[in-house]
């Protein structure tokens, strides 16, 4: 199976977003500050773990369900309800990830430019070939 330009684009992104997801997740789930002011709260060790992996399913479920989507295409050109659907999808994924304010992280800063990204990508036109 052979993709197009735009899908491979589009799964690089996607691909760089699971990757700065895992990170940016590692790190906070490892940061002992963070943990002793969560254990303060009464809360326990499991409850810390379960928050940071909750958050990083969150982030990625609609960047990884849009990549799917994306490599059994087909070389397809997508419908306005697809990309309808999708744009808001991840434009709602970016408003939550704006709202979480993270302002000192540059993970932040570098998810919010690859949804950016996406959102784009699937709304450019695509090149006629000529085929249908």
């Amino acid at each position: 199976m052979t993709l197009t330009k735009r899908q491979q684009k589009t799964l690089w992104v996607v691909a760089a977003l699971i990757l700065v997801y895992s990170i940016e997740s590692l790190l906070l789930a490892k940061d002992i500050g963070q943990l002793q002011n969560f254990e303060a709260q009464g809360y326990t060790f499991d409850s810390f773990i379960l928050l940071h992996m909750m958050q990083y399913a969150m982030h990625v479920f609609v960047p990884i369900v849009y990549g799917i989507t994306n490599f059994f295409r087909n070389k397809r050109k997508e419908g306005i309800v697809f990309r309808g659907v999708f744009s808001v999808l991840l434009g709602i994924t970016t408003l939550a990830r704006v709202g979480e304010r993270q302002f000192r992280s540059p993970f932040f800063y570098i998810s919010i430019l690859l949804l950016i990204l996406l959102i784009y990508n699937l709304n450019k036109d695509e090149p006629s070939t000529g085929e249908l």
